[in-house]
């Protein structure tokens, strides 16, 4: 399963003093999720709890609203941060193959001036099917406790998995799913328990909804001076992936375990690149680069999040507009049929 790491970007509107501080802090946790969501998890043993109230709703709360735009895979979401001492994030890609593990990132901020549990920790979740409305999958809470200090950047990420299994052990057909938790969080300086179910939503795609294929394709085209070969396009139900190899002028790859830190900048431009596609002649779509290997013989960029691909389709043209700052028009036309 590809795991690869992701930027967003926060949208903060302007505060008062005592809302900048928790902006810093939303702001600190969002990055860090996306940066963290691939780390090793930790669990740690919080402290003896000191009485709690009733848990709180979350509808009786009654401070001005604070909205925050999150970037997300499935489409931006709104949150209001001003309503809990706390803010969390569960998220995961928008789509899956059978048989491929869910993967979830989970992410949690202290807004509060002092120190928050999770209690019970682990947190119960529930995975459910939203086509049959019903859940099929389900982890009870641990018995353990997660302090999270009131110290700038203190907050919580996590990722979780889950393997398509359902409470029987049985794959679970494609479909749409919703996964959500149950976290109980005492706030320690109000004494006060408040409950969130946050959730994420996610699709496992039939894959004979749409072509799968892996063509290797080694087809070269000059530009600008520059030649590039369009070496394997993937397909599958979920996405597709173009390899395009070109070998930049003044390549220069640094030497390891101690490169030269300039020799690395300088190589960084090379990764990067721009591509459009389209099927049959169809809308022409932007496809996104974010990752490639390189070695001294040249560049490999990955040309990924390709829409699937239509059964019926004849043939797939990729058209690279820039490899590594040189402009040019590198068009590659693959059969399909």
């Amino acid at each position: 399963m590809n795991t690869e790491k992701q930027r967003i970007v926060i949208q903060i509107p302007r505060l008062k003093n005592e809302g900048r501080m928790a902006m810093k802090k939303v702001t600190a946790l969002f990055l860090v999720i996306i940066i963290s969501f691939f780390s090793s998890c930790q669990y740690v043993t919080g402290e003896t709890l000191t009485p709690a109230s009733t848990p709180v709703s979350t509808a009786n709360l009654t401070k001005t609203p604070v909205y925050v735009t999150i970037p997300d895979p499935n489409g931006p979401r709104v949150i209001d941060v001003s309503q809990l001492p706390f803010l969390i994030n569960v998220s995961t890609a928008p789509a899956f193959l059978p048989g491929e593990d869910i993967l979830i990132g989970i992410g949690i901020v202290n807004l509060s001036p002092g120190t928050i549990t999770i209690n019970p920790f682990p947190a119960a979740m529930k995975i459910k099917s939203l086509d049959r409305d019903e859940i099929v999958y389900h982890e009870p809470a641990g018995n353990r406790t997660r302090d999270i200090s009131s110290e700038a950047g203190s907050f919580y990420t996590n990722k979780d998995f889950w393997d398509q299994k359902d409470d029987n052990g049985q794959q679970v057909p494609p479909g749409q799913y919703e996964i959500s938790y149950e976290y109980v969080i005492i706030d320690q300086s109000l004494s006060e328990k408040y409950t969130e179910n946050p959730s994420a939503r996610f699709k496992i795609a039939d894959p004979a909804s749409a072509m799968t294929k892996d063509i290797s394709v080694n087809q070269t085209v000059t530009d600008a001076g520059l030649a590039a070969t369009l070496e394997r396009l993937e397909l599958n139900a979920v996405s597709g992936t173009a390899y395009v190899f070109y070998c930049p002028p003044g390549l220069v790859v640094p030497q390891w375990p101690n490169p030269d830190p300039n020799m690395v900048m300088e190589m960084d431009k090379f990764f990067k690149g721009d591509a459009e596609y389209n099927i049959d002649g169809g809308d022409i779509k932007k496809v996104t680069h974010n990752s490639g290997k390189g070695n001294q013989s040249g560049i490999t960029l990955y040309f990924r999040n390709i829409e699937p691909v239509p059964l019926d389709a004849r043939e797939f043209i990729l058209t690279v507009t820039n490899l590594g700052g040189i402009e040019g028009r590198w068009e590659f036309r693959v059969p399909l049929e």
